[in-house]
């Protein structure tokens, strides 16, 4: 390779943050999320190479990082990657959301003291097309697939954040009714595609939403006519894909997962990722968009973010009737912020004990369900 991509990546660690990288520097004590993503674009846009959200927990350092760019191996990143090590016949396996990067949930592993090993499972890209996608139960298949390849016969504990928590939940559900157990399941701000959602809570939202677009477009209007002491028409004619975008939040409740801008259509859409990461975030909601949740009658434990905006839907609104024997726990934060900081380290605090107990006898284990209940 002609480029000297150990100088190209270090220039572009060093610009993420803000000073220096050593060569042989772990970039997973730094990096978080945001900044792995920024790290990713500008090697990109430098390059065309694209490396991996999760590279650095395969090669944690420039020199390792480039060296596997030269071998052409930069994209071996396994489908169980090995977050914190420890026993392995203790193993908990978490599901990130979004398009499964670790590093964000970077604090909640910060705390987790427990003794088992802890591996992060990555989002299977299928790339199907979009009128056949990939659903819910192709994803769980290949966890499990990968699961009792390297651990048979062993219990598991799972946890998953966000949409990750469906998948952790579906293959809870796949493992037990194959004879295999499941000591611990736990669910981190997990939230349903608006197509689930019953229609009174839709309503209710979808009111708040627009009340709240309502207020900014007055907003708006009331700050162009002090400024110019013109009215501002809203008789304007807008193009088709605007008008379509505007109305997203109202009506994305309506669109097929299987069209193909359904993805771009979603509240949470972001431009400008990578195109691997693009593609990764496009068969993810469509995944979500065509789940239909079914009741699952074991215990877990769903931590739902505190911070909500007023125009989003209560994850208690939409699973409660789904989860009768989930234990509620009210975690600070909103979504994002939920798992993040000080917030994140009270999780890892509060699942490590959770699952410290399941090492325990099982009378106190029972008592502690009772005292929850």
């Amino acid at each position: 390779m002609s480029l000297d991509i150990e100088k190209i990546l270090t220039r572009e660690a060093s610009n993420v943050l803000g000073r220096i990288v050593m060569s042989g520097e772990d970039l997973n004590d730094h990096f978080n999320i945001n900044k792995v993503l920024k790290f990713i674009q500008g090697v990109y846009k430098s390059t065309g190479i694209e490396l991996d959200v999760n590279c650095f927990y395969v090669w944690p350092n420039i020199q390792s990082l480039a060296e596997a760019i030269r071998q052409r191996q930069y994209q071996d990143i396994p489908k169980l990657i090995l977050l914190k090590e420890g026993d392995e016949s203790l193993p908990l396996f978490v599901f990130a959301g979004g398009a499964s990067c670790f590093l964000e949930l970077k604090n909640i592993l910060t705390g987790l003291d427990f003794r088992g090993a802890v591996y992060g499972v990555r989002q299977t890209q299928f790339g199907r097309h979009h009128l056949e996608p990939a659903i819910v139960a192709d994803e769980v298949e290949a966890c499990r697939h990968i699961i009792e390849q390297r651990f048979k016969d062993v219990p598991v504990r799972l946890l998953g954040y966000s949409f990750g928590g469906v998948v952790a939940l579906e293959l809870a559900r796949k493992l037990k009714a194959a004879g295999s157990e499941v000591c611990f399941l736990g669910l981190i701000d997990t939230h349903q595609s608006e197509h689930a959602w019953p229609l009174r809570v839709w309503a209710r939202v979808v009111g708040k939403r627009i009340l709240s677009r309502l207020g900014k477009i007055k907003a708006a209007m009331t700050t162009g006519q002090c400024k110019t002491g013109l009215t501002v028409s809203t008789s304007v004619s807008l193009p088709r894909k605007v008008l379509a975008r505007r109305l997203s939040p109202i009506l994305f409740r309506f669109y097929r997962p299987t069209s193909l801008k359904y993805p771009e259509m979603a509240p949470e859409w972001v431009y400008g990722h990578t195109p691997r990461y693009e593609n990764a975030g496009k068969q993810l909601l469509r995944m979500r968009g065509l789940y239909q949740p079914r009741a699952y009658g074991e215990h877990l434990v769903f931590y739902r973010a505190s911070g909500l905006k007023p125009q989003s839907c209560d994850p208690w609104d939409t699973w409660h009737r789904f989860l009768p024997k989930a234990e509620w726990s009210s975690v600070r934060g909103n979504h994002l912020s939920a798992v993040a900081g000080k917030n994140g380290l009270a999780i890892g605090k509060d699942v490590a004990d959770r699952l410290n107990m399941t090492m325990t006898e099982a009378p106190a284990w029972d008592l502690r369900l009772a005292g929850a209940g």
